[in-house]
């Protein structure tokens, strides 16, 4: 799957952290699929805000179209964006309950070794996507350092 990356339109906030470091092709199959199995196999209910969920449609959205597998999930605005769904000292929350996190990434691994190939595609081109997103935001970054400096 080749596809040409729009890199002008993607956004790069400085800021005085260094960047978070990108995901993988794997991280990024671990969050979809992570959110597959509790909503269509355990019947999770996500408890986001409306405003918080992810489109396809949202104009910062420079990915391709989601999988068929994960059409249907709802995901966190900006799930696919490291750093970005990182909340410092938030509340405790209670987990689902439903299955143990070794059991989740037991599950999770076996399914990627027999994923689809659109879905190794799509997390491919989302990876390829965050590669360019971060070499972008780590010579802002090592630019402003230097300006720091001096």
């Amino acid at each position: 799957l080749v596809m040409k990356l729009n890199t002008p339109s993607i956004e790069i906030v400085a800021g005085e952290e260094k960047p978070a470091r990108k995901y993988t092709e794997y991280n990024l199959f671990f969050q979809l699929e992570r959110e597959y199995i509790l909503q269509k196999l355990f019947g999770v209910k996500s408890a986001l805000d409306p405003d918080n969920m992810f489109s396809q449609e949202d104009p910062k959205y420079l990915g391709p179209p989601l999988p068929k597998r994960y059409n249907d999930l709802v995901l966190p605005k900006e799930w696919h964006i490291p750093g970005k769904n990182c909340k410092k000292n938030r509340k405790h929350t209670k987990t689902h309950g439903k299955i143990s996190f070794v059991d989740l990434s037991r599950q999770i691994a076996q399914a990627w070794s027999c994923a689809d190939d659109d879905v190794k595609d799509y997390c491919a081109t989302m990876y390829a996507i965050g590669v360019v997103r971060y070499k972008k935001a780590m010579k802002k970054y090592q630019a402003c350092s230097i300006m720091d400096e001096k």
